[in-house]
């Protein structure tokens, strides 16, 4: 009987690792928990989720309720930035909201925009090695005109796989880095997001874990009997 379990819970675990999109697989969460800014800013400063449809990825950066988006316009800075291993991509407007940590307010589509659609070489300070970015004229902390911290688009004809790493930053791969206003401290500069969330490898490492606990189990009732 015990062998069975064994068995069965085996061919399960088997299953999660070769099913196809599955949730772990297709959502994947990244957490800008490296600061860059000049005097720091908070970290973890907020996220980037990417949930891969099948025929694209819809990208969503959102922020703590304690920053919102800025520019240090001309210095190496920009809204967002990201590496993609494709040369195009085809991107959805962009639409941005303001969370104050108790209601969200959706702004617009018009805010923020790609600062090209073919692939180029950005860095966002401290931040380098991306190929694409997104800028928000009216983030400048001078202007103002604009006051964000979460916005989605969806790019077509790419999956969460196409997504690189850009240079390392004191040894850890950069995926996504953001321009942010530390609203507390007043602090502004880079936020990079290192490495994603754990995924369905993590689930199928807890779940061989408990199969070998299982399993030794077994084996020490085996003796005592």
């Amino acid at each position: 009987m015990t062998k069975k379990v064994l068995l069965g819970v085996a061919a399960f675990l088997a299953t999660l690792a070769v099913t196809p999109r599955s949730a772990a697989d297709t959502i994947k969460t990244f957490e800008f928990n490296t600061s860059g800014c000049t005097g720091g800013c908070a970290v973890p400063a907020g996220t980037v989720t990417l949930d891969d449809t099948g025929t694209g990825v819809k990208v969503t950066v959102a922020l703590t309720p304690n920053q919102d988006f800025s520019i240090d316009a001309g210095n190496g800075h920009f809204s967002f930035t990201f590496n993609l291993d494709k040369s195009t991509i085809t991107p959805s407007l962009i639409t941005d909201s303001f969370n104050n940590g108790l209601t969200t307010n959706i702004l617009g589509t018009s805010d923020f925009t790609f600062v090209s659609n073919s692939a180029g070489s950005y860095t966002n300070s401290p931040f380098t090695g991306f190929n694409y970015a997104i800028q928000c004229p009216g983030c400048n902390p001078n202007l103002k005109t604009v006051q964000a911290n979460i916005f989605s688009f969806t790019l077509s004809g790419i999956s969460n796989a196409d997504f690189i790493a850009a240079d390392s930053y004191n040894g850890n791969p950069i995926f996504f880095a953001a321009d942010v206003l530390d609203i507390s401290s007043g602090n502004t500069g880079a936020v990079g997001a290192r490495v994603p969330e754990p995924g369905s490898m993590a689930l199928l490492g807890t779940g061989l874990s408990g199969l070998a606990l299982l399993r030794r189990r077994s084996q020490a009732r085996a003796k005592a009997s």
